[in-house]
């Protein structure tokens, strides 16, 4: 065998089937790396716990919310959300009776019980929840000065969330799975 025919029948295959295996998908890899975006608001619930919201978007887009204790996650629930980042956040609400808080987001409503370390997902809350929930604040996205975004907590008493009305915790909080 020659050294062109090894060439043409050996060195060049496995230079197309390195591009392929090895370089393309660590070219998709770091694209993915460098426009990924990732920010986070945090509530300080008691001594122990937080709750964080996290907005993460580059290729695609998810909200999480998560329960740390003592700085390690013990509960956590996301979801992906369509239209970026238009749509992420959601009014925050605590039945006080409980100290249960309610996130409404896209999907459902999470359900993040401090005492428990847990977080599950809800469609529907009870009326006589409801009635006894108060609105904290709203976890979303904030544009600073047009020229980045940003993951904030707007405590209440600051303008309401883009489809949220005073008084109208039912119809924020229910209907929203789909």
């Amino acid at each position: 065998m020659s050294k062109r025919d090894f060439v043409s029948l050996v060195a060049k295959p496995l230079a197309i089937i390195f591009a392929i295996v090895i370089a393309l998908p660590a070219v998709v890899v770091t694209v993915y790396i460098i426009t990924r975006k990732e920010k986070t608001a945090e509530l300080l619930v008691d001594s122990k716990h937080k709750i964080n919201f996290t907005v993460y978007w580059g290729l695609d887009m998810y909200q999480r919310v998560s329960l740390l204790m003592d700085k390690s996650t013990v509960a956590k629930a996301e979801e992906e959300v369509f239209k970026r980042p238009y749509y992420a956040g959601g009014p925050l609400f605590l039945d006080t009776s409980v100290d249960v808080y309610y996130l409404a987001l896209n999907f459902g409503v999470y359900k993040i019980n401090p005492k428990n370390n847990s977080i599950n997902n809800v469609c529907f809350v009870e009326k006589e929840i409801i009635d006894r929930l108060s609105y904290v604040g709203y976890f979303g996205l904030r544009d600073y000065h047009r020229t980045h975004d940003d993951v904030a907590f707007m405590p209440a008493g600051h303008e309401l969330p883009r489809g949220f009305q005073e008084g109208d915790i039912s119809g924020t909080i229910n209907g929203r799975c789909g």
